[in-house]
């Protein structure tokens, strides 16, 4: 799967993260990384659904406001950059609903620890620490944001979204640390009415990653991202959609 920053398309950063030296150390300490140098199986969930807005309220009522959407798609898939081209994926395990193509692409790459510097703005605070973690707080400019999926977000200037709200959990003990072990940005929300115009509103969006080195090389690797959104179009429908990502058995195929 490609990054969420292609379900979530950000702009490039308007000045870059003016953090604290352990949180500089930490971004900076991604290791080597080429994603044609990693074999890997990911396992991929999502979810999606969709109604009117009255018949969202009624749903919703009856199964809880965060309930997440029906089960579209699941799938495990084997990643081998080092493979002939047409083989460099292969589908361990597929299940879908209807209509759900569960075919993969293999120019989909997974997100890079290197991202995360494009997610981690602005002046981050740090408001909490023991031992072994750090956490810092920061702000991602909305403005920042222009695309959720194929649907490109037109805000309104008179009600523009209000900063997102994002947490950083530096690793600060044990081989190969200090590292960004995980970033979690979230848009606050106002009472479920979303943010937006008539054509599209936001009600609700809030993505993720994990990270951990990889035991013998100390290159900073993916092991989980998610994503949870709800969008409103046309005043009409709200749609709903939620992706978990899972990636694990890396293997070097670098030279």
């Amino acid at each position: 799967m490609r990054s969420i920053l292609a379900f979530v398309v950000l702009l490039s950063a308007a000045a870059p993260a003016r953090a604290d030296a352990l949180l500089e150390r930490a971004l900076a300490n991604g290791g080597a990384y080429s994603p044609a140098e990693w074999a890997y199986t990911s396992t991929t969930q999502t979810w999606a659904g969709g109604s009117t807005v009255v018949g969202d309220a009624i749903d919703r009522a009856r199964r809880g406001e965060r309930a997440r959407p029906p089960l579209r798609e699941e799938r495990v898939v084997r990643f081998d950059p080092s493979r002939p081209a047409g083989e460099r994926q292969k589908v361990l395990y597929g299940k879908k609903s209807e209509n759900v193509d569960v075919r993969v692409d293999e120019d989909d790459d997974l997100p890079a620890y290197a991202e995360m510097r494009q997610l981690v703005q602005g002046t981050p605070k740090l408001v909490a620490q023991t031992a072994a973690s750090a956490t810092y707080r920061f702000a991602v400019d909305a403005s920042q944001v222009r695309k959720i999926g194929g649907a490109d977000l037109q805000i309104d200037s008179d009600d523009p979204l209000p900063p997102l709200a994002g947490t950083a959990v530096v690793q600060k003990t044990g081989r190969f640390a200090p590292y960004v072990r995980s970033v979690v940005v979230a848009l606050p929300t106002r009472g479920g009415k979303g943010r937006g115009n008539a054509v599209g509103k936001v009600k609700q969006l809030s993505f993720g990653f994990s990270f951990a080195p990889e035991p013998t090389r100390g290159v900073k690797l993916l092991r989980a991202f998610g994503m949870d959104s709800s969008l409103q179009g046309l005043g009409l429908v709200t749609v709903d959609f939620s992706l978990l990502n899972r990636v694990a058995d890396y293997r070097f195929v670098g030279k």
